[in-house]
């Protein structure tokens, strides 16, 4: 018999990424909530007022999110390649 794998989880993907050292750890959890903010006002943004962005859009603004957040830390520019 086949295994159902099932899609990951916001838990699942934390407990992925708390195995990481270093400085990918804070990068990573940072990504992480950057998408869910991301996407929970987007839901919200097109449920409530009727405002509507497209895949490419909502990308580039965690990417910018994240990218701002990220020139602040003081090994920022380090982690740069990652985005």
């Amino acid at each position: 018999m086949a295994q159902q794998l099932f899609r990951p989880n916001i838990l699942q993907a934390f407990e992925c990424f708390n195995s990481f050292q270093g400085k990918l750890k804070p990068f990573y959890n940072l990504s992480i909530c950057s998408a869910i903010y991301h996407l929970w006002r987007e839901r919200n943004d097109r449920k409530f007022g009727n405002v509507f962005a497209s895949s490419t859009t909502l990308s580039h603004k965690i990417k910018s999110a994240v990218l701002s957040k990220l020139l602040k830390w003081k090994n920022g520019y380090a982690l740069l390649d990652l985005l």
